[in-house]
């Protein structure tokens, strides 16, 4: 999972609705969800990996970067098409949350890619303290 956050700031309400228009100025990027949490233990200890679905697609590539970046492994990922990397879009002005905007596909795994994660998550095994 990919959190995206959106900063701007709201000069004025929209003609077509009765909502605010946000000027964006920044936007960044973080590990949601699980990744969020390796993203955390990773101050704690040297060696920390993830295994499950990331998506190819941008929001994918964003989250392999983000965790590469913090030297999070994701050699235990099984990367598809056909798993929608989820992003969830937090659009801040004024320092306060406007609206939320989850883009996410929910999914069940097909066999092949439940071995894939399974036969991952027993390589490690061997190397793993916690799961």
């Amino acid at each position: 999972m990919l959190d995206e956050f959106v900063w701007g700031k709201v000069g004025r309400i929209s003609p077509e609705a009765p909502v605010p228009v946000v000027e964006v100025s920044g936007e960044s990027f973080y590990p949601g969800g699980a990744a969020n949490v390796a993203r955390n233990l990773r101050e704690f200890t040297a060696h920390v990996g993830v295994v499950g679905m990331i998506g190819r697609d941008r929001g994918g590539e964003q989250l392999r970067h983000l965790l590469a970046e913090q030297k999070i492994d994701t050699s235990a990922c099984s990367i598809s098409p056909d798993f929608p990397t989820i992003v969830k879009t937090r659009i801040i002005a004024r320092q306060q949350q406007v609206v939320r905007v989850d883009r996410e596909k929910i999914l069940a795994p097909d066999e092949k890619q439940i071995e894939s994660v399974v036969a991952n998550v027993r390589k490690m095994l061997p190397e793993i303290d916690g799961i």
